[in-house]
């Protein structure tokens, strides 16, 4: 389970939801990320990197929301890793520099 201001690294940039939009781009492999929120559906919400999503009419009458689009419903949670869950067992490598703290106000 990831908490709000975690620091995530992303380990799964590949296919994006086609049912879903991207307005400020998607996540990048090996970035690290600060955790805003948890969507309606579960997801990850990145911060500076909405996805604008569609809810399945079941699982939103099961949640207590609104069938449709919403805003931020988060990035799916498989696509990222908690900085300390980093490990050389994990199949990615974080460069030896300081990671970019993507989506955070400089």
């Amino acid at each position: 389970m990831f908490a709000v201001s975690e620091r995530v690294v992303c380990v799964d940039d590949t296919n994006p939801n086609p049912l879903c939009t991207f307005p400020l781009g998607c996540v990048v492999r090996g970035r690290v990320y600060c955790v805003i929120g948890i969507g309606p559906s579960g997801g990850i919400q990145i911060e500076g990197l909405p996805v604008i999503g569609y809810i399945d009419p079941i699982l939103a009458i099961m949640r207590g929301l609104p069938p449709g689009p919403h805003p931020d419903v988060g990035w799916k949670r498989h696509r990222f890793r908690k900085m300390r869950d980093i490990d050389s067992d994990s199949g990615i490598e974080i460069a030896n520099a300081e990671p970019e703290l993507v989506g955070s106000v400089r």
